[in-house]
């Protein structure tokens, strides 16, 4: 969904205002999917989308991960998946932190990715079920390893 990528990209622009205003623009698309309930099932990718920059402007803007209540009317699929492709727009913008000598800030981010990774570690699903959540594991595993290197190389 173009709309939740733009959103991401002025929250990392630190346009938050306008930011705001695309997730509401994103969300009152999905709330009209998700009444539409026969397309709903063919509406997984922009569900998991917007619920991906939801996450992401509360971890970038409020600070914490939001919980999986706010997004129940998606699915837990749909909230898991978008956990998953949070990290690696965390790690854009805790590299940002970094370029602008904000370790503590840096760390914090990290830190809220680390917890992200361990939470889905907790989960183990087939590909029948969760389709790529495996990779996506793997692959988050990869961008803390490579953000953690990164942080210890700077002294942070």
């Amino acid at each position: 969904m173009r709309l939740a990528s733009k959103a991401i990209k002025k929250m990392h622009n630190r346009e938050r205002k306008s930011a705001e205003k695309l997730l509401k623009e994103c969300k009152e698309i999905v709330e009209r999917l998700v009444k539409e309930r026969e397309f709903a099932h063919h509406c997984f990718i922009a569900f998991q989308e917007y619920v991906e920059a939801e996450v992401v402007y509360n971890v970038l803007f409020k600070k914490k991960v939001p919980p999986f209540k706010n997004y129940k009317k998606y699915g837990e699929a749909v909230y898991v998946l978008a956990l998953a492709d949070s990290v690696g727009e965390l790690k854009r913008a805790m590299y940002e932190k970094v370029r602008e000598g904000k370790s503590k800030e840096a760390r914090a981010l990290f830190s809220i990715m680390e917890n992200i990774y361990d939470a889905l570690m907790t989960l183990a699903f087939s590909n029948a079920i969760l389709p790529d959540f495996k990779r996506k594991q793997d692959a988050i595993r990869i961008q803390l390893d490579r953000a953690q290197g990164e942080l210890i190389s700077l002294g942070l």
